[in-house]
């Protein structure tokens, strides 16, 4: 709950209202989910423990692995805010990545309950 109030407290969240009282915007507040394709110098250099602790950061749930391909896929979902900002601190990558493309979908799934580490695909 304290997670949400953050929200409704920030700038881009809130409504005026004719009477000067502000309103949170739920849509800013209801969960999306993205699916990610990272592509580049992305496996070897902890980019999926990475991408674990930006989503506990962010309170974003879903999922990430490599890929034989030597790609990362992920799929991550939470407030448009938090899953924004995910995506561009999967741009960035960690330390030692070296990231050439970053391929972003709309997902189904928001039903996550915790983000998770998956094994190859």
């Amino acid at each position: 709950m304290p997670a949400q109030s953050a929200h409704c407290n920030s700038a881009a969240a809130r409504l005026a209202r004719r009477d000067n009282t502000v309103e949170p915007n739920y849509y800013l507040l209801m969960p999306i989910a993205r699916h990610l394709v990272i592509s580049g110098r992305v496996q070897g250099v902890g980019f999926r423990q990475f991408m674990s602790h930006a989503a506990f950061d962010l309170h974003i749930t879903g999922w990430v692995r490599n890929r034989h391909d030597g790609s990362v896929e992920a799929v991550i979902s939470g407030t448009p805010e938090a899953v924004h900002t995910m995506i561009e601190r999967a741009r960035r990558g960690p330390l030692h990545a070296m990231v050439n493309e970053c391929c972003v979908s709309d997902a189904h799934g928001s039903g996550f309950t915790r983000f998770e580490t998956l094994p190859c695909a």
